[in-house]
């Protein structure tokens, strides 16, 4: 009688284990992606990154990514124009390049004569999309009107693949 009663007892439990959901105890804190504290946003891999923005992009827009780059963990600096990109190239080195899909052309050209060899990752417009090109090319690009947890997403999946290319 023990014995059915301790298995009946055990089934119960869980069935009823099986159904609730445990997230509830503190896990969920430890999902990939998610701060403790405040819900926000922290990368799984931090980089380095380099916001190539073009004269006509306002400087609140650029400071508001900046902030949020790095309030995700990443190191963000943002300069204008090719001087100031060939500038921060010099000085410093940057896992990530990301810059509009306009000026891909000129700009993977000029990233792949370097040997830190940043990944570039372009930024397309909302509206028109990627073109078919931008798309074949890169498998990860940014759109201009993604929430700060899309783009952070992307950037680490060019992160991790960055990390799985520099351990071969």
């Amino acid at each position: 009688m023990k014995h059915r009663l301790l298995i009946c007892g055990s089934l119960m439990t869980a069935l009823i284990a099986g159904s609730v959901d445990l997230g509830a105890c503190g896990d969920k804190f430890f999902r990939p992606g998610r701060g403790a504290r405040n819900k926000k946003y922290v990368a799984l891999h931090a980089a380095h990154i380099l916001l190539y923005a073009p004269a006509s992009t306002s400087a609140e827009t650029v400071s508001n990514f900046e902030k949020a780059l790095s309030a995700a963990g990443h190191t963000p600096r943002a300069v204008r124009g090719m001087d100031g990109l060939a500038s921060a190239l010099a000085q410093g080195r940057y896992h990530i390049v990301i810059a509009p899909a306009t000026d891909e052309p000129r700009l993977s050209a000029y990233l792949s004569t370097l040997p830190s060899a940043p990944q570039l990752v372009p930024m397309v417009d909302a509206d028109k999309g990627a073109t078919p090109e931008i798309e074949r090319k890169y498998p990860h690009y940014l759109k201009s009107g993604a929430d700060k947890v899309e783009i952070m997403e992307e950037l680490d999946q060019v992160m991790s693949l960055t990390t799985v290319r520099a351990q071969r």
